[in-house]
């Protein structure tokens, strides 16, 4: 009797294989909000006579969105808006660099942990980024997914860091290296911008607060925590990559 091909057992490819397959309903969710938001502030009547420059922030209508994190909203009770704030973005490099970073960075942390943890981590990091920015820098308004997007390439650093001790070199270039350069590359960016006559303002504490929320949820949380979880592997096309799960 021929033998016949047995399906895989293994339960980590089993989990990998599903977790591929599911359609990540809060990221790209966000991702949808974020470019209709962005698409209908800058068409139609929201415009200027002169139209809108997609390079710029479209200050005539934007300034007065529902969703802008206003200087002290807390004397108006607002607090709605240290989560709507991220659906706004000043121009199409803004809004192009946070939906790279959410869709490259969530889809891969999504695959190890799931997509609510991702999603707390993500949502945390908007949060952190929007308080504290209204603590250094209160008198202006804040837009962008930034302190999210932060608070996600602080999680997947400190995810790196964690297995470093299971990663071979290639895999610890691929996972840092392409983060590394679009941190160095921004920051540079930024720098560069807020030096020169072009009115380009950044938001360093949101960015901070992003971050600071990424790390200390990883590192800190005892659901997130390393220390209390188990080792599970997945496998990007021909290297395997290893990571703890939250």
């Amino acid at each position: 009797m021929a033998p016949k091909l047995m399906e895989s057992q293994n339960p980590i490819v089993e989990s990998t294989s599903a977790r591929i397959c599911i359609f990540h309903f809060l990221r790209f969710s966000i991702l949808l909000v974020i470019v209709s938001v962005h698409i209908y502030y800058y068409t139609g009547d929201r415009c200027p006579a002169n139209g809108c420059n997609a390079y710029q922030f479209n200050y005539q209508t934007m300034i007065n969105s529902p969703a802008i994190l206003k200087p002290k909203i807390y004397n108006s009770a607002q607090l709605w808006r240290l989560w709507t704030y991220q659906f706004l973005h000043s121009g199409l490099e803004h809004i192009v660099g946070n939906c790279i970073v959410l869709g490259a960075l969530g889809i891969v942390l999504e695959l190890i942990h799931g997509p609510v943890r991702v999603g707390a981590i993500y949502t945390l990091g908007v949060i952190t980024g929007g308080i504290l920015a209204l603590v250094v820098t209160p008198c202006q308004s804040l837009v962008g997914a930034s302190g999210g997007c932060y608070a996600l390439m602080a999680a997947f650093i400190a995810n790196g860091i964690m297995n470093m001790d299971v990663m071979d070199t290639i895999v610890k270039l691929l996972h840092f290296l392409p983060v590394s350069i679009f941190l160095l590359v921004d920051v540079g960016y930024t720098f560069y911008m807020e030096n020169t006559n072009s009115g380009y303002r950044v938001s360093w504490a949101a960015h901070l607060g992003g971050v600071v929320a990424g790390l200390n949820t990883v590192f800190n949380s005892e659901i997130l925590n390393s220390k209390n979880s188990n080792l599970s592997y997945f496998r990007l096309t021909r290297w395997n990559l290893h990571s703890k799960k939250l």
